[in-house]
This record gives C-alpha cells, sequence and structure tokens, in this order.
C-alpha cells in the first residue's frame, strides 16, 4: 500500500494510506503498467540486438584468425570421365602450407552470413 503525506501532527507530516481504487491510486497502476511494458519492449529489442552484434564481432575475429593462419584446408568436389570402370572419388582435400600472412582470407561477412543465419533460425 502507498502512502501519502497529507496531514501533520506536531508539525510532522504523517503518511495516511491512498484508499484503493481512488484516483491516485488508478493513475499509479496506470503508470507502473505503462513502464513495466515500455522496459520489456526495449529488454527484448535489447536481447536481440546483442545477438547481432556478438556475430559481428566474432565474424571479425574469425577473419583476423584466418589472415593469421600458417596453412589453409580446401575441400572440393572432383569430377570424372565417364568410364564406369575408373575409380570415382566424389570430392577431395587440400592444404597449402607455408603461407605468408594475409595470403588466404576468409572475410568477416562470410563469417556473418552463417552467425547470423543461426540467428534468424532461433529467432523465428
Amino acid at each position: 500500500m502507498y502512502t501519502v503525506p497529507v496531514k501533520q501532527q506536531n508539525g510532522k507530516e504523517v503518511p495516511q494510506p491512498i484508499a484503493s481504487g481512488s484516483q491516485p491510486d488508478l493513475a499509479r497502476q496506470q503508470f507502473e503498467a505503462n513502464l513495466s511494458s515500455y522496459h520489456s519492449t526495449l529488454s527484448s529489442n535489447a536481447t536481440k540486438l546483442t545477438n547481432f552484434v556478438f556475430a559481428a564481432s566474432a565474424a571479425v575475429w574469425c577473419e583476423q584468425q584466418t589472415a593469421k593462419a600458417p596453412k589453409a584446408g580446401l575441400t572440393f568436389p572432383i569430377e570424372t570421365n565417364a568410364d564406369e570402370n575408373a575409380p570415382t572419388y566424389p570430392e577431395s582435400s587440400i592444404v597449402l602450407t607455408n603461407l605468408p600472412l594475409d595470403a588466404y582470407v576468409v572475410p568477416a561477412a562470410y563469417f556473418y552470413v552463417l552467425g547470423a543465419g543461426i540467428l534468424f533460425s532461433e529467432i523465428d
């Protein structure tokens, strides 16, 4: 129960209770409801934005790591001839070693798209 000072005794203000259902009480309840709604909406938006900021930050970090990597691995498909007796390998991998700095850099945008794609699936 909320109180408001309205009466004085011996020169001191004495809090008096606000009657439930009175105009000040209804106004206070309306204000508290509006305030709660305002904060919950902003909190929800901030939480969503935080995920995207994290994805961008992680993407930049991943790009920096690929720029410093001394080796890189690539996997790619192999097209074989039409001869049915020839051995078939659907894909192969290669590792490039002793790379100079910044020789093989995966852009942050690539990592961001991967991370944001996961975030979009979580939001829906």
